[in-house]
């Protein structure tokens, strides 16, 4: 009786401590766009271009591209979390502004920010 209770305390405790390290801050940087919503949040997603985003280009790394992302839409008081890039296809045939880099950044908005953040070229997911 004692063995199984002990065993019993092992496999719980090791479920808890599973979920506790599982658990995403909503601001943890995410490595991949598979977003699930969330109340009160909304997946969106973006096609990153070689140079016409809204907060600017020229990061030499992701880091650094994810924190002038987040500076961007807090300046416009747009709650976007969970930002993170993907590789989603190949590359324009071409380096205009335009054309787009084959990535796409990814994200969690607000629900009373969704219709702010599409206006600015994001897609609802």
């Amino acid at each position: 009786m004692k063995k199984s209770l002990n065993s019993a305390i092992l496999i719980l405790s090791l479920i808890m401590g599973l979920q506790f390290f599982s658990c995403k801050n909503e601001d943890s940087p995410v490595d991949s766009c598979d977003c699930v919503n969330s109340l009160g949040k909304a997946c969106v997603v973006y096609e990153e271009t070689y140079c016409a985003e809204p907060w600017g280009g020229g990061f030499t790394n992701d880091t650094e591209l994810r924190n002038e992302i987040k500076e961007f839409f807090t300046s416009l008081s747009i709650g976007l979390d969970q930002i993170g890039f993907e590789v989603t296809s190949a590359p324009d045939a071409c380096y205009a502004c335009s054309c787009k880099t084959g990535r796409t950044i990814c994200g969690k908005v607000d629900l009373e920010d969704l219709e702010s953040i599409k206006e600015l070229g994001f897609i609802e997911q």
